[in-house]
């Protein structure tokens, strides 16, 4: 992937992100938030949080042809 790649998907990100972000503080509680869900990430927190690492990993790390070592996947 291109450093532009990467700009790309992080802008998208970033924008998701705070939409999310925008409906979640209207709409749910914290104990809501932080409320196992049964899904990948378990809580809507976690969602959240897992996609910031991802961020952070790209800018850390892949941008700079860099492996995260801290990355869980095989790939």
């Amino acid at each position: 992937m291109e450093t532009s790649d990467f700009k790309e998907l992080f802008n998208y990100n970033h924008t998701v992100r705070q939409n999310y972000i925008d409906v979640f503080k209207k709409t749910l509680s914290w104990e809501d938030m932080v409320k196992n869900h049964e899904t990948g990430w378990l809580s809507l927190k976690d969602t959240l949080l897992h996609i910031i690492w991802v961020e952070d990993s790209w800018i850390n790390y892949s941008i700079q042809g860099l492996e995260d070592p801290n990355r869980p996947f095989p790939y």
